[in-house]
């Protein structure tokens, strides 16, 4: 089931952090499977396969800030979060934090303090709409991308930096379909992609680009912000509502496993608020 390990993390020292930690995040990720589990750890590294975890970039108190990063404080702890779609990477996650408690961010050695799992079964998954998807009239959702967020186009050459809704919905489906088990046949695909096309659209949105800077010097663009849309009916409002709660859990298009795609979603006919969390320190 869906599941949310949140990990308290004390240094004895101050450290370096770079602008974007996603990617520091999904290394201390897969390092605490590898200790529990090297032949997990070794698939999970395979290029080009969907993964049953994701992270969100690191949160910490910076106490300087420099061209390529910053420098965080170690009065304050710092908060890892990693999420979980497979039963039995949770309990390999687990078994690691729990002893001996001690997790590298980089060359510095952090204390594991609180640990905090929280999990929900994908048939709980879109309940928290219920009374949105049995409303009248037409029907508003939307998202809010905390981190930067960017989506693989099939056939072509660059990736998309803006959220239309088959993207967006797509994407979200296609892991459902790989780690709920409540798996979704090839004409229900087909049905629901096109009425996506045809029923639902973009009414209001306000993003901005970043480009960042991510492992081995490489840069990539993303965008943040928050997008609203609109349904013209409820035949697949409860499929909707699935994948927008999924979403917290799942994260949202490509590098999704390195804290890329942090996404928060709504319902009903509340606006969407035009601030969200910067994506590398609270």
């Amino acid at each position: 089931m869906p599941t949310k390990i949140t990990l308290q993390l004390n240094a004895q020292r101050d450290f370096r952090m770079p602008r974007f930690t996603g990617h520091v995040a999904r290394a201390m990720a897969l390092h605490m499977i590898r200790m529990a589990d090297p032949a997990r750890a070794l698939a999970l590294h395979q290029l080009d396969v969907l993964k049953p975890f994701t992270v969100e970039p690191l949160y910490f108190k910076s106490k300087e800030r420099y061209a390529d990063g910053y420098l965080a404080d170690c009065s304050s702890p710092c908060r890892m979060v990693i999420k979980v779609l497979d039963d039995s990477i949770v309990q390999d996650v687990v078994a690691c934090v729990s002893s001996p408690g001690i997790a590298m961010i980089r060359d510095c050695e952090m204390q594991i303090g609180e640990i905090r799992v929280e999990q929900r079964g994908y048939g709980e998954l879109g309940g928290r709409f219920g009374a949105a998807i049995a409303g009248e009239g037409h029907l508003k959702f939307g998202m809010r991308f905390e981190t930067p967020t960017l989506f693989a186009v099939k056939g072509a050459r660059y990736y998309s930096l803006f959220p239309e809704p088959e993207l967006a919905l797509m994407n979200l489906l296609r892991v459902w379909n790989k780690f709920s088990g409540k798996r979704a046949s090839k004409d229900e695909i087909s049905a629901f992609r096109g009425w996506v096309r045809r029923r639902v659209g973009v009414i209001g949105y306000e993003l901005s680009v970043q480009r960042i800077m991510v492992e081995r010097a490489k840069a990539r663009s993303g965008f943040t912000g928050w997008v609203k849309y609109e349904m013209a009916d409820r035949e697949y409002a409860g499929r909707v509502a699935e994948l927008l709660d999924f979403a917290e859990y799942s994260n949202i298009g490509k590098d999704r496993t390195a804290g890329f795609g942090v996404a928060r979603a709504w319902m009903g006919q509340r606006e969407a608020r035009p601030g969200y969390e910067k994506n590398a320190r609270t």
